[in-house]
């Protein structure tokens, strides 16, 4: 007698009623999975950005202290043979720190009380030079011992030419000019009769210098003997960035620019980006790239003409500082959540 197949009962398995509600339930779940895949809330919160191109990451988390609770600034130094990340932050004692690390993320310095690490700059030695203490340029290693800290209100950087290092200094404050002072030699105390002013630029508004400048971000690309300054305008509201070449500051330097030139920017090429003052902004080789004050969009600029390239607008979740390599193939990137850091090949 051959056996006789009984249909299931209704919720056991393989009932059409248990088959249906699964199906039911399968569709939900896809729909759902369709609205919410791209929330914040379904992605990887360890993911950085720029995760398909990562090159090299490392955990720095006790090297500092809570990085949340302190004003956190990155930037790279280049002298044409080797490069150095610097990251200002707040130790576990309290004080400010800044470390250096090398390409391979290596810790190479850490001092602290270090403060104006957006304006350092390479000297006729090759040796980094940041506020008043110099490092070398080998293995960051300290040079000098020199006291730390801003000059003065002015700010001040160096910038490679023939006959050496010319500091260059910017009034932020009343005249607003550029004056191309003498050559480092080391010693800040030398640094005392600058070369002659120069207005920046011209007010739009009138006949006349434009006054107003009272912040400098300045990024060397030794290499190509040129370096870039992020000069933010309050009457503008906008950075002016001016290209500076070797040859050009010499020139300031020794007085010999054409008598006809009133302003720096007609014989500079210039740009005018960003809207926050606290925008950073990275002149690099292969365009200026200005990150937003909260850090979520970066836009780069072509110094040429000021057109837009390309532009990065992070989706991911997380509080992040970045800084990009003069020579415009690196992006680096700091989890002050985490206290983790990363370096990318850049997105453009």
């Amino acid at each position: 007698m051959e056996p006789v197949a009984r249909r299931p009962r209704a919720g056991q398995p393989g009932s059409p009623a248990r088959a249906g509600a699964c199906q039911r339930l399968l569709a939900v779940l896809i729909a759902l999975t369709s609205t919410f895949v791209g929330c914040e809330i379904f992605q990887d919160p360890a993911a950085p950005p720029f995760v398909d191109r990562l090159a090299a990451t490392r955990d720095v988390g006790s090297l500092f202290g809570d990085l949340r609770d302190f004003g956190v600034d990155l930037n790279v130094v280049d002298n044409g043979e080797r490069s150095f990340l610097l990251v200002r932050g707040r130790g576990r004692d309290g004080r400010d720190r800044v470390i250096a690390f090398d390409e391979s993320l290596r810790t190479r310095m850490t001092t602290n009380d270090l403060w104006d690490i957006d304006n350092a700059f390479v000297d006729a030695a090759g040796n980094f030079v940041i506020a008043r203490s110099i490092f070398s340029g080998t293995d960051f290693s300290p040079v000098n011992d020199a006291p730390h800290g801003f000059m003065d209100d002015d700010r001040y950087t160096g910038i490679v030419t023939a006959a050496g290092a010319a500091v260059a200094i910017v009034s932020l404050a009343g005249d607003s000019q550029l004056q191309a002072g003498p050559s480092y030699d080391g010693d800040w105390q030398n640094v005392n009769n600058p070369g002659p002013t120069h207005d920046i630029h011209p007010d739009p508004a009138e006949p006349t210098a434009l006054l107003g400048f009272d912040r400098m971000q300045a990024r060397h690309d030794v290499s190509r003997g040129r370096s870039g300054l992020a000069l933010w305008n309050w009457q503008l509201s906008r950075y002016v960035v001016v290209e500076l070449s070797a040859v050009l500051v010499g020139d300031m330097q020794n007085g010999s620019l054409p008598a006809d030139v009133d302003f720096l920017t007609e014989v500079a090429p210039h740009i005018i980006v960003g809207r926050r003052e606290w925008d950073s902004v990275f002149y690099t080789r292969r365009g200026v790239v200005v990150v937003s004050e909260d850090e979520d969009r970066h836009t780069v600029y072509r110094m040429s003409d000021g057109s837009r390239i390309g532009e990065y607008q992070a989706d991911y979740g997380g509080d992040y500082r970045f800084a990009y390599s003069p020579d415009g193939r690196w992006v680096y990137s700091l989890d002050l959540r985490r206290g983790r850091l990363y370096k990318a090949r850049t997105w453009w």
